[in-house]
């Protein structure tokens, strides 16, 4: 009778490292994807406005309802001797055009034939010293045209600077559900100069120590 021989088999654990230069390239890559990812986080919140570059904008803040704002932003742009105003609404608000209007304060003198070239409907009612909703405006103009309401409304007030222009009012609008009407009518006013767009020096910052953060990554990988 053959003798059983009983048989050991021994494991031996086998630990592979990889390549230094692998590790350096995989962990550079994993940190320039984190800072990506965390400066695409911030860019949305990296401006102070978003007032277009080389415009002076003023928010629509105040209003005589009781619905939170802010509601729009007025934005000013120097043609020549002219001033073109652009008014765009936030989400939810528009500027109430039919038997609408839109006021002005201002330093200078304006006339009837001062405020024009309506990027929808036409002058209509020209007024000084005016008083709506609880806000004091220098100047009204009506609007007449079929149209109900708009998110955008543009017009140009002449012979005029910006500095001249201290501030604005509108018919506000707040918009039906269906969205084709307004649910709710009042004004609301601009509550001052909103400055240029800059970049926030935080976020400048967060950005610039992550860079060198990497840099430093790099040169103790291959170092050690």
């Amino acid at each position: 009778m053959a003798q059983f021989v009983p048989l050991v088999i021994r494991y031996r654990s086998i630990k592979i490292s990889p390549n230094k230069g692998d590790v350096v390239r995989n962990s550079l890559k994993l940190s320039v994807l984190a800072l990506a990812l965390v400066a695409l986080a911030v860019v949305p919140s990296a401006f102070a406005t978003t007032c277009p570059a080389g415009d002076t904008c003023m928010d629509l803040t105040q209003s005589n309802l009781n619905v939170a704002g802010p509601y729009g932003t007025v934005e000013l742009s120097q043609s020549g001797a002219n001033v073109n105003v652009t008014i765009v609404m936030n989400a939810g608000f528009g500027v109430k055009l039919s038997g609408g209007d839109i006021f002005v304060n201002t330093t200078a003198s304006l006339t009837s034939s001062s405020i024009g070239n309506f990027s929808v409907g036409t002058p209509h009612i020209f007024q000084s010293g005016t008083n709506l909703g609880g806000f004091p405006f220098d100047f009204r103009e009506t609007i007449k045209t079929n149209a109900t309401q708009s998110s955008t409304f543009s017009f140009t007030i002449s012979n005029v600077t910006i500095s001249q222009l201290t501030g604005f009012g509108i018919h506000l609008c707040v918009v039906a559900a269906q969205g084709n009407g307004c649910a709710l009518t009042g004004f609301a006013a601009t509550g001052g100069v909103t400055p240029p767009a800059v970049p926030e020096p935080g976020t400048l910052g967060l950005l610039g120590t992550g860079l060198v953060g990497i840099a430093g990554l790099v040169r103790r990988r291959f170092l050690s």
